[in-house]
């Protein structure tokens, strides 16, 4: 739906289109990336020289995983509670930029570029990878409708690392240590906490209204809530299985540049986003 305002500014898409892909480095990418950092940053005995870079990089990508709840709240909030666009075209809008981007670096490299491209087997594999990517996003941005920021955040954050953990052990058979599990058990316990008192909250105050209509506008806005949070659940988990699911290919592959990938998962999440 093209509407005027904020959300389909042209500009506004192209900057968090620019921040989805970002976001698309840190799971597959980062903990490999860091490791052999690490390891050449031993070798080479300049640690403090890169500490600065590596405190920015990770200030920035922060900001930029704050930044798409708070805007889309803002959008909300400002057209009546409600987005007033298409939420799969908002997702196709951030993967074409993606793709574009992948395809003219592959066109820069000329014949090797094009020679790197033409792998149908890694093409199916980030197929379903970005699948997953693309379902999972659509299902945050509609949860964000009925979901404040605050709410949206944590339950995210909190569900992924520990889905993240347990998907590692399950399919790519990683251990981490008993500190790490008992605090991810703590992230996870704390979440819960919170949505079961946030739960009874919204009882006490549905139990406290005075009339018929505002009853019935506390049990809507219940409803919402909880639909709110049964999608925010199915979108982690699904982003959380994309990105073990990619790590895996990565491991296996992990010479693919990074703007290949975009290539491959661009033409994954399109499809995604027309049958959606």
């Amino acid at each position: 739906a093209s509407v005027a305002g904020p959300a389909t500014n042209p500009c506004w898409l192209s900057a968090y289109a620019i921040r989805t892909v970002c976001a698309a480095m840190k799971d597959p990418l980062l903990p490999r990336h860091v490791k052999e950092c690490c390891g050449t940053l031993r070798t080479d005995g300049d640690r403090r020289k890169w500490r600065p870079a590596m405190v920015a990089l990770c200030s920035v990508h922060v900001v930029l995983g704050m930044s798409g709840p708070l805007m889309l709240d803002w959008v909300k909030r400002h057209h009546g509670g409600m987005y007033r666009f298409s939420i799969p075209a908002l997702t196709f809008h951030a993967y074409s930029f993606a793709l574009v981007l992948g395809a003219v670096w592959t066109a820069l490299r000329g014949r090797e570029g094009l020679r790197q491209l033409n792998r149908p087997d890694m093409l199916w594999r980030f197929f379903i990878t970005s699948s997953l990517f693309t379902v999972g996003d659509i299902l945050s941005f509609t949860s964000m409708q009925h979901l404040d920021p605050g709410t949206f955040s944590l339950m995210g954050k909190g569900l992924s690392i520990a889905l993240t953990v347990l998907l590692t052990r399950l399919l790519l058979g990683r251990k981490q240590t008993s500190l790490q599990y008992a605090l991810v058990s703590a992230v996870a316990a704390s979440t819960f906490v919170f949505c079961h008192q946030e739960s009874l909250s919204r009882g006490h105050s549905a139990a406290l209204a005075t009339s018929a209509e505002d009853s019935a506008a506390r049990i809507f806005a219940d409803a919402e809530w909880t639909l709110g949070i049964v999608q925010r659940c199915g979108a982690v988990l699904l982003l959380s299985l994309a990105a073990v699911l990619q790590e895996q290919v990565l491991t296996k592959e992990p010479g693919i540049p990074f703007m290949l990938q975009q290539c491959w998962m661009g033409c994954g999440a399109l499809l995604t986003d027309r049958k959606s």
